[in-house]
């Protein structure tokens, strides 16, 4: 499946918080907007088109790191 681009237009503000969440979130800007929209489609059960395989939710953006305990 081909990405889609869109352009929006942010307030300034809301420009700002939202490149500080996605820092801190360790993301790009476009995988912390695209963490966003699917996590309110799960929320609202809207069906998207990869949201799930085998009836379990598809995270998207960075794995996570995995740690060795010792």
């Amino acid at each position: 499946m081909k990405k889609a681009t869109y352009s929006i237009v942010l307030t300034p503000g809301i420009k700002e918080a939202l490149e500080k969440a996605a820092q801190k979130d360790r993301r790009s800007m476009s995988s912390f907007l695209e963490k966003l929209i699917i996590e309110y489609l799960e929320k609202e059960g809207i069906p998207w088109e990869n949201g799930s395989v085998e009836g379990k939710p598809v995270k998207a953006g960075r794995p996570k790191k995995e740690t060795s305990k010792k």
